[in-house]
């Protein structure tokens, strides 16, 4: 009796500890939530505990995605025929916040 109680009781602690780590990836940021208010941002990567059960964990990812498609120019004419034209490249740069 006394061996299946140490066995439920470590079951219970290796659940409550595996509910209390989370890892952050290189790609991604994370808020902290303490009863659904934003307690802490966390950017690095590594290994990271949280109060199991009072703090969620909400991952968002933090990539900046370039699009390698051509380039476009658009070029404007002012006044006459004989006007200079300006002409203006853009490209697209996108950072992804959800």
């Amino acid at each position: 009796m006394k061996q299946n109680s140490f066995i439920i009781g470590g079951v219970i602690a290796i659940i409550i500890l595996s509910s209390a780590m989370f890892t952050v990836h290189m790609t991604q940021s994370v808020i902290v939530l303490e009863l659904s208010k934003p307690k802490e941002i966390i950017t690095e990567p590594g290994l990271y505990f949280k109060i199991p059960f009072l703090q969620q964990v909400k991952y968002f990812p933090n990539q900046l995605l370039d699009n390698d498609s051509h380039h476009s120019f658009v070029c404007n004419v002012h006044g006459t025929y004989d006007a200079k034209r300006d002409c203006t490249g853009t490209f697209k740069t996108q950072r992804n916040h959800y």
